[in-house]
């Protein structure tokens, strides 16, 4: 799991582990304490850990975007990589997959069905996926939070607290 301590990554991680999956997580040192609460079996300084020195992987889920076809060869034999992040050049190495060998890159839809949802509620509501939240901004001082986002120091996810507003019902 590439940025495993990111909003999606902590979820991610955990789901994995609920799916009785062996997860290794890729992350700053710093986060290997809460990602192992969370259920990675092995966190890897992504600083100190070459892409070559890791691996062989069934899946990698990779919410960073960059290197694709760099992790795409950790894959094992009949592996599968999933990511979130889109550019020009992953776009390229997703197409590059699907023309060159069984190891294979996709893009991950945003568009779950209903049981996917439920099932993630009934996660949720069971207390076996929770959201992680590093911190929670007022409004006034939004600048802090995309100062400590772009630090890349926070497990999880920023709220920005906006007082006063109500949901808007459908």
């Amino acid at each position: 799991m590439r940025g495993a301590a990111g909003g999606v990554g902590t979820a991610a991680v955990q789901l994995a582990h609920a799916m009785g999956g062996h997860v290794t997580a890729l992350a700053r040192e710093r986060h290997a304490g809460a990602l192992r609460a969370l259920g990675a079996d092995e966190v890897l300084d992504y600083g100190a850990t070459a892409a070559e020195r890791t691996g062989p992987f069934g899946v990698v889920l990779d919410t960073v975007g960059s290197e694709l076809s760099r992790y795409r060869r950790r894959l094992a034999r009949d592996g599968r990589m999933a990511t979130i992040a889109l550019s020009a050049s992953s776009l390229a190495a997703i197409a590059a997959s699907s023309v060159h060998g069984a190891r294979r890159i996709r893009a991950l839809s945003a568009d779950p069905g209903t049981a996917v949802l439920r099932d993630l509620a009934d996660r949720v509501a069971s207390g076996v996926v929770r959201p992680v939240v590093d911190s929670v901004y007022p409004l006034a001082d939004i600048a802090s939070a995309h100062r400590a986002f772009e630090r890349g120091g926070v497990v999880g996810k920023q709220v920005v607290a906006v007082a006063g507003e109500r949901p808007n019902p459908l």
